[in-house]
């Protein structure tokens, strides 16, 4: 009979310790203690799910006070952690860290720094570079077909003499750094539609080409100068917005909207030895292209 008590009180031991050594213990900020054999954490709702008497209850991470897990390690700083959103962010792997667009363009000068400059199409592309989630570095370099109208003649004054510039080729490049508020926190799957929008600062460079001739009062042409390649540059303002059609995890059909303000100076009319500076020109580009995600 002793025997049997003793194999009866070993066993129940056994039982006890074998079952404390797999509970765990969530303890809350109202001093209430409980023993579960089971838990999860939900990261993104920032809940604990235990398993009390083999049901389901739910606890915000900020009330509880302490975890112990089933090997008696306090884990309470880890999941504190984990549901930080910040800190999800950073440690969650990026769909992509650079991408590289190519697109056609059409921009469309207006003000009056463009007076007699017509529209026209152009060629784009467009450098990525990831910072967090939130976050890319974004650079452009932009050829736009922008010209002289037909018709156009340039006028200028030198030494006395009337100088004409008939028919002249305009080209201009444009170039920007800008920093893309884009949402990474999500993997990115096939067929699906994304935005993003940027701005920053950049400039814009005019080259100005054509043949020289020398008139007289009637605006008749008497003398062949030669060529003439005139260049300016002028410092913009850039913003713009995109949105992405991804055909897959690393290709999307990209079309982009942006505009441009040509910062430049401007003389006073009655005074022209006074100055000031101001955007006398806005540039609108539209896009479609391809970009590829690496």
């Amino acid at each position: 009979m002793k025997s049997h008590l003793g194999i009866f009180f070993f066993l129940t031991l056994l039982l006890c310790v074998c079952t404390s050594t797999h509970a765990s213990i969530v303890i809350l900020k109202n001093g209430e203690q409980i023993i579960t054999s089971h838990f999860e954490f939900d990261a993104e709702n920032r809940v604990l799910i235990v398993s009390v008497n083999g049901k389901p209850e739910y606890f915000s991470i900020t009330a509880i006070e302490k975890v112990i897990d089933d090997k008696g390690k306090d884990i309470t700083e880890s999941l504190v952690e984990t549901s930080n959103p910040f800190v999800m962010r950073s440690k969650r792997k990026l769909p992509w860290n650079v991408t590289f667009t190519i697109a056609g363009n059409y921009v469309k000068p207006t003000g009056q720094y463009y007076e007699f400059v017509s529209s026209g199409p152009g060629f784009e592309g467009h450098l990525r570079i990831a910072l967090n989630p939130r976050h890319a570095l974004r650079i452009g370099f932009i050829k736009s077909g922008i010209n002289y109208g037909n018709d156009v003649f340039l006028f200028l004054f030198d030494d006395m003499d009337f100088i004409v510039i008939p028919e002249p080729e305009l080209s201009v490049f444009h170039y920007y750094i800008a920093l893309n508020w884009y949402d990474l926190d999500k993997p990115i799957k096939p067929n699906e539609v994304r935005a993003n929008i940027y701005a920053g600062i950049g400039g814009v460079s005019h080259t100005i080409k054509g043949d020289k001739w020398r008139v007289d009062a009637n605006s008749e042409a008497i003398e062949f100068i030669g060529k003439v390649m005139e260049k300016e540059t002028k410092f913009t303002f850039v913003g713009g917005f995109e949105l992405e059609y991804s055909f897959s995890e690393r290709v999307y059909l990209a079309f982009l909207s942006g505009l441009e303000g040509v910062w430049t100076k401007v003389y006073n009319v009655e005074d022209p030895t006074k100055t000031r500076h101001a955007i006398k020109g806005v540039n609108f580009r539209f896009s479609l292209g391809f970009t590829f995600a690496m």
